[in-house]
């Protein structure tokens, strides 16, 4: 409670099929007060080769980065129509539309499509859809060699395409109500 002062239950789904993979995140606020958390579904993409990766879907997004610090008012319009890893690499990409959705991961042909919404307290009925924030990240070279849990050469293996509710802007859930972060991986 020192590090998060209310109520919730929290669950997480898995469905495994045949040709994708569905994880699901459920905040329920048993609390009295209104809260707002912050989640992430730490997507973490297996790669053959991460300086090959292009990631499609985000062009016309705005992100925060984080390395630089550019952010709050000043959020950048993402305007290439995709993302590589050419160094370190860590965005927030807010609200991604769902005109954006599904990301996809190239040449792995991976797609990553997410989705929020936030439920009603009395019947659990859709009240609001949410866009997701999307974290792009991959530490490149020198900071995975300052890493200690990380493999020096292990950022060539894997990308970071994780959805979640992060930004300063996020939805309040009121008593009762809870807040559904999904996404398939296909």
């Amino acid at each position: 409670r020192s590090i998060w002062p209310f109520a919730f239950k929290l669950t997480y789904e898995v469905v495994l099929d045949e040709d994708s993979l569905a994880t699901s995140l459920t905040i329920t606020n048993t609390d009295p007060k209104m809260m707002a958390p912050q989640c992430l579904l730490h997507t973490y993409l297996a790669v053959e080769d991460a300086r090959q990766v292009m990631i499609f879907g985000l062009e016309e997004s705005v992100y925060e980065d984080k390395l630089t610090g550019t952010g709050g008012d000043d959020l950048i319009p993402e305007d290439m129509p995709a993302i590589a890893f050419r160094g370190e690499t860590d965005r927030i990409y807010r609200g991604v539309s769902r005109k954006t959705c599904p990301i996809a991961v190239r040449p792995e042909g991976v797609r990553v499509d997410a989705h929020g919404v936030l439920l009603a307290r009395t019947d659990g009925t859709v009240v609001m859809e949410i866009p997701p924030d999307v974290v792009i990240w991959n530490p490149h070279v020198n900071k995975a060699k300052a890493m200690g849990d990380f493999d020096d050469d292990g950022w060539t293996a894997m990308a970071c395409v994780e959805p979640g509710i992060v930004a300063s802007d996020r939805t309040d859930i009121a008593p009762g109500a809870s807040l559904v972060l999904s996404q398939t991986i296909a």
